[in-house]
């Protein structure tokens, strides 16, 4: 009896090592290929300085200061102002807005800012708003960019 149950044992033992051997190959493949393809993006919302409502459909221009080999990116912010992109390795990037003035101490016509990617990645960043009263803490892996409507002589320039 004791042969026989031993016996029965034995291939569900044998299959059940098998399919134990199999998932920690499959959750080591998993693993593998995460951290081997792991891509970092930077949500980036523009908000209207003097409401803090978001600013739609408005095209963005993203440019990376420190690596020229790099294309500019183009966007449209989405129905929350919302953008989003990977950084693929770069350690900076500019904001070129379309239409807008920032709600910083950026002069009109001047080179715009560099953002820091890690800095970002961190902690988040939100940009200085002089355009009203309208304040937001910052989120890992997001910019939040203040502006408002810009001048004639402001689209002039761009």
């Amino acid at each position: 009896m004791e042969q026989m149950l031993e016996q029965l044992a034995r291939p569900r033992l044998r299959a059940l090592a098998q399919q134990i051997c199999y998932c920690a190959v499959w959750v080591a493949i998993c693993v593998l290929s995460v951290a081997a393809g792991v891509t970092q993006s930077i949500t980036m919302q523009l908000l209207n300085g003097k409401n803090g409502k978001p600013i739609a459909k408005v095209k963005v221009y993203i440019s990376f200061p420190d690596d020229p080999a790099r294309q500019t990116l183009q966007f449209t912010t989405d129905s929350r102002g919302e953008i989003q992109f990977d950084v693929n390795g770069s350690k900076a990037f500019q904001v070129h807005q379309i239409g807008y003035g920032t709600c910083d101490e950026q002069a009109v016509g001047s080179q715009p800012r560099a953002y820091p990617i890690d800095k970002i990645l961190d902690t988040g960043l939100v940009s200085a708003n002089n355009c009203g009263h309208i304040r937001v803490q910052p989120e890992r892996g997001r910019l939040v960019f203040f502006v408002r409507h810009g001048t004639w002589g402001e689209w002039l320039k761009q």
